[in-house]
């Protein structure tokens, strides 16, 4: 039977992803070519592909030695993913665009959302990503944005991806439930720390708006539908006061117009 790593992964975590040994391997290769950036890129993925390919091959012999640990190969695909991901943000980053000495909105974060940012995947999962910068995008977090989707879809990886502010994702997670679930489930992979902390806290704000909101809303609803009932539609509450429906829809209109404001 496989034995699980001590992180929960279906294989102890260098026999997925050496994180050494890649490291040593593409910086032999950003060396070897030199200023010339499309080199750079394409020797750096040709390595990345095949670091893929042996740790998809590590999992899948994890599985069949252990074919009910789903919760591991799931994790373990995350896991490859993420290194992967943030191999790719460095030399995006850190090679092909360094930027000696960054303003405040040259700040970048690299989150997973969805699935993904629940750290579980299938093979050939989307790879659904969120660039999380401070302020709208400068020209080098566009152009490190554009070097990692360009490498990344050069891996053949299927990516689902987004380009927000924190701002941003305060605004959209309000409006848009779903966005807002998205985000919710969300892991930071790389870059900067403090901008997913500033989105955590935001993103708190909003859920915790929203969810008294819509309690409110629904409170109210269910009254009018109540009193429908009672009032035209001939049912009979037992042991409900007379004045029960005017004081609970009172009530339920004061919450609901406080959530509102």
């Amino acid at each position: 039977m496989a034995m699980l790593s001590d992180e929960g992964l279906i294989r102890p975590r260098d026999e997925i992803f050496d994180q050494a040994a890649v490291d040593s391997a593409l910086a032999a290769a950003i060396a070897a070519a030199g200023d010339d950036n499309a080199a750079i890129r394409t020797q750096c993925v040709a390595i990345l592909r095949e670091v893929l390919t042996t740790g998809r091959s590590a999992i899948a012999a994890g599985l069949e030695e252990a074919p009910f640990s789903a919760h591991p190969v799931v994790q373990a695909y995350a896991w490859l993913t993420d290194r992967v991901v943030c191999s790719i943000f460095r030399i995006a980053s850190e090679v092909l665009h360094p930027v000696n000495n960054p303003t405040s909105g040259e700040r970048l974060a690299v989150l997973a959302v969805g699935g993904y940012g629940r750290f579980e995947m299938a093979p050939f999962s989307d790879v659904d990503l969120l660039f999380l910068t401070p302020y709208k995008l400068t020209p080098w977090t566009e152009s490190v944005i554009e070097s990692m989707l360009y490498m990344l879809w050069d891996l053949r990886l299927k990516v689902g991806h987004a380009s927000r502010s924190v701002k941003d994702c305060l605004r959209l997670g309000k409006e848009d439930f779903t966005i807002r679930t998205a985000l919710l489930e969300h892991r930071q992979i790389c870059g900067d720390d403090s901008l997913t902390e500033q989105e955590q806290m935001a993103l708190e704000v909003a859920a915790n708006a929203s969810l008294s909101k819509s309690l409110s809303y629904r409170i109210y609803e269910n009254g009018k539908a109540l009193k429908d009932l009672t009032d035209n539609q001939g049912v009979i509450l037992e042991d409900t006061p007379p004045d029960y429906f005017t004081e609970y829809m009172a009530a339920a209109k004061k919450l609901l117009e406080k959530a509102a404001a």
